[in-house]
């Protein structure tokens, strides 16, 4: 146990390697390294691979035999989303296209069921694609990920503006 001004943390557990909590930390570390690109790539990997094999640690069948909620279904449908987004930007950065396609269509299916597909929510993910068209030279395909960003962020900043206009008048 650790004492630091009268607080507890006991370490069994709480944030050891598998804690689902650190996940997160995972996804902002590999991309991280994938932004940083050459030798970091590999670190990326082994990040990516430890956060999945976290999640399926943590969704497993000894977990939920033994009482542990597998999971607040949403918030691992969110890791899951996440992981596959960051696998599909890890596989752009190493040139496999066709593998970073897959994930990122994985991605934003998970992200599609939790938020819609209009959400801004999915813009990231809308944009992440379209780099990829782009480098295979696929313009329409391109084009089209593009307008759709573009169509989502006037439809939010709109909705945003309007909303903001009606509350000043009340």
């Amino acid at each position: 146990t650790y004492y630091n001004k009268g607080i507890s943390l006991d370490r069994k557990g709480d944030f050891d390697e598998a804690a689902v909590e650190l996940l997160p930390a995972y996804f902002i570390l590999a991309e991280a390294n994938v932004i940083m690109g050459g030798q970091r790539l590999k670190k990326a990997e082994q990040l990516l691979i430890a956060a999945y094999w976290n999640l399926l640690k943590y969704t497993s069948d000894d977990n939920k035999a033994a009482g542990v909620d597998g999971a607040m279904s949403k918030e691992v449908a969110r890791y899951r989303a996440s992981l596959h987004k960051t696998f599909g930007r890890l596989f752009t950065a190493q040139d496999r296209l066709n593998d970073a396609i897959k994930e990122l269509a994985q991605g934003i299916y998970l992200e599609c069921l939790e938020y819609g597909p209009e959400s801004i929510q999915l813009c990231s993910s809308y944009y992440y694609l379209a780099s990829i068209f782009h480098k295979q030279g696929k313009k329409e395909e391109t084009k089209s990920f593009y307008q759709k960003i573009v169509e989502i962020w006037k439809k939010h900043i709109l909705e945003n503006e309007f909303s903001e206009e009606e509350q000043t008048k009340d």
